[in-house]
């Protein structure tokens, strides 16, 4: 085993460094993961371009990665669930485990949450003394709550999108039953192609892919839309869709929803907006539409590895670039910049 731990941080002029660190040191509950495969988030491509991650700034350089797979080298004295040579995909969200909300199964909304590799773990997570530096790196220690067991033959570039898939079936799961239902989904990015696979895999009769990007709807109708509209191009029709899902995180896009949806139908906010949204709340209650949030996710794990172990999920199809771990940097500004040509790029560790 190495002696040093590679690690890429980007800091604060928005620039990745390599950082060589010790080995991590385990605690009993803790199991050291190899990294075999990292996807990259949409969120860390924000973070890449604005220094932003939601309304957040960075105040110090962080670590990157929270979509990864890998091998289990080594175990803490007390894990008993787990040993080394088992293939595993990384939970990234850290939470009390106590609380009411993480009693009730709904620990994505813990009040103590925080995220890994992220500004929640540099600016609140550390300070508690928390796990959470980011999974591009060579080794990393995690808990063993934080681990879920993936089949010995499901590719590791594949098994990296488990966590970005999580997202889109709780975003799903938040939308109730979607069986026989006309579906809409606001943004064709990487999470909305998700949230489309993950509708029809919970039975929608039609997935309607709207975005302001030819490109992008044309990757959608190859990955399974049923229909596409390209907005500001083509009409959006009104009382069309039962269920609607906003994914790109426009503070605009709310409206075009609540006009595009039939009188009592669902709507589901994925995206993060940046500022205000404002809707038309006389339509809204008028049609008496449902709107639920959307985060992250809470039990989803299972699901995800599931149906992207059986194809529901075609992750191999989502998967259009793939770039060494010594290419970290190119492989962010190639995700930053051409983002109608690369819906997700992966990190291939050797």
């Amino acid at each position: 085993m190495m002696n040093k731990n590679r690690s890429f941080w980007l800091g604060m002029d928005r620039k990745f460094f390599l950082v060589e660190e010790d080995m991590p040191v385990l605690g009993d509950h803790d199991v050291l993961i190899k990294p075999m495969a990292n996807s990259i988030c949409g969120s860390e491509l924000r973070t890449y371009t604005t220094g932003f991650m939601g309304k957040r700034a960075m105040d110090e350089p962080c670590t990157v990665g929270h979509e990864c797979s890998g091998i289990i080298t080594e175990t803490g004295k007390k894990v008993s669930n787990l040993h080394a040579g088992q293939h595993v995909v990384i939970e990234p969200g850290i939470y009390c485990q106590h609380c009411a909300n993480c009693t009730s199964g709904r620990y994505n909304i813990c009040d103590d949450f925080y995220f890994t590799a992220s500004n929640d773990y540099h600016n609140f997570g550390k300070a508690k003394g928390g796990h959470g530096e980011g999974a591009m790196r060579d080794f990393l220690a995690v808990p063993e709550h934080m681990l879920h067991v993936i089949p010995d033959d499901m590719d590791f570039d594949v098994a990296a999108l488990a966590e970005p898939t999580a997202v889109a079936v709780h975003a799903v799961r938040r939308a109730g039953d979607l069986r026989g239902k006309d579906v809409a989904i606001f943004g064709a990015g990487p999470i909305g192609m998700l949230v489309m696979q993950c509708a029809l895999a919970s039975g929608a009769a039609t997935v309607t892919m709207i975005d302001i990007s030819a490109a992008r709807l044309k990757l959608a109708m190859e990955r399974g839309a049923s229909a596409v509209i390209q907005s500001g191009a083509t009409e959006i029709p009104s009382y069309a869709f039962d269920v609607l899902f906003e994914v790109t995180g426009i503070a605009t896009i709310q409206n075009q929803m609540v006009y595009a949806a039939k009188r009592g139908s669902t709507l589901v906010q994925v995206g993060w907006p940046g500022k205000d949204a404002v809707i038309d709340i006389y339509e809204f209650n008028w049609k008496e539409l449902t709107y639920n949030g959307s985060i992250d996710y809470a039990g989803d794990f299972p699901t995800a590895i599931r149906w992207l172990a059986d194809g529901r999920v075609d992750g191999k199809a989502m998967i259009t670039h793939r770039f060494k771990f010594e290419e970290i940097p190119e492989a962010f500004e190639l995700a930053a910049t051409k983002p109608d040509e690369c819906i997700k790029a992966v990190i291939i560790h050797e």
